[in-house]
């Protein structure tokens, strides 16, 4: 992890993980709290939401960044019914060069863009 002068590369994301964990206790402590009916998640976004980061892992690794992220997103949008191919497409090409942008270029991450 490092120290306060020189962080490790785990101290970032080990913050990051207590801020979520702090935040998450705070939400579910307000919603017990609360008089509000308990609403359930469908189990249909929950199995969607699973499946697209699972196919992104599998993918990343063997074909790259490009062919997994919009396998990941192609996979997210079925949880909306009513999307167009239009807005589909704007959504691959807008996340997987926002994604491209943080990752490769900004955070200088080795991850091939297309590996076939």
């Amino acid at each position: 992890m490092g120290s306060l002068q020189r962080l490790g590369p785990g101290a970032v994301p080990t913050a990051m993980g207590v801020v979520i964990c702090v935040l998450a206790t705070f939400v579910a402590i307000q919603n017990i709290r609360s008089d509000a009916p308990l609403e359930l998640v469908p189990f249909r976004v929950v199995f969607v939401v699973i499946m697209g980061m699972a196919s992104w892992a599998f993918l990343i690794q063997d074909y790259g960044f490009m062919p997994a992220t919009l396998s990941l997103v192609l996979i997210s949008t079925m949880i909306k019914d009513r999307l167009s191919w239009a807005a589909i497409l704007i959504m691959c090409l807008a996340l997987t060069a926002i994604g491209y942008l943080i990752f490769v270029v900004g955070l200088r991450l080795s991850i091939p863009l297309i590996d076939w």
